[in-house]
């Protein structure tokens, strides 16, 4: 019997829907482009899914902040969003 191998997106994904493991709660740092050069920060929504934040960890959130709702763990992976 072999055990299945994850790959980066479902580790992602897996990383993404467990809020318990973001080393950071309530803030999980994302990157994404060509060289990971795009910097985001991903937060529960309420009252479901994500928020995703075009910033990185150390700036702080405002109402100007840009950021994108995403409603699955899933759906921000396929947008090109990693865990950083």
């Amino acid at each position: 019997m072999t055990g299945r191998t994850w790959g980066r997106a479902e580790r992602d994904v897996a990383m993404i829907e467990d809020g318990d493991r973001w080393p950071l709660w309530p803030r999980l740092p994302l990157k994404r482009g060509p060289n990971n050069n795009e910097l985001g920060v991903l937060m529960h929504a309420e009252p479901s899914g994500y928020l995703c934040f075009h910033i990185n960890m150390f700036q702080d959130i405002t109402k100007d902040t840009p950021a994108t709702r995403y409603a699955t763990a899933d759906a921000v992976v396929r947008d090109g969003w990693k865990v950083d």
